[in-house]
């Protein structure tokens, strides 16, 4: 894979969210922030990624389930 990566990150919290979505976009990779478990399925559904980073509670939704939906 070469660089930047293309990253998808999962958080409900929206300042964990800016903050993560800021630090990666630093170092030089293309970020996408999803607020919410469905935004994050429907951006997976419509645009490959290299990296998901999830909370793993994200409201009444399981991060965990997304990524193993996503392998």
């Amino acid at each position: 894979m070469k660089l930047p990566y293309r990253i998808l990150v999962l958080d409900d919290d929206e300042h964990a969210l800016s903050g993560i979505v800021e630090l990666l976009r630093d170092t030089g990779h293309h970020v996408t922030g999803a607020a919410t478990y469905d935004a994050a399925k429907r951006l997976l559904q419509v645009s490959p990624f290299d990296l998901l980073v999830s909370d793993v509670r994200v409201r009444s939704f399981n991060g965990l389930h997304l990524v193993r939906q996503t392998h």
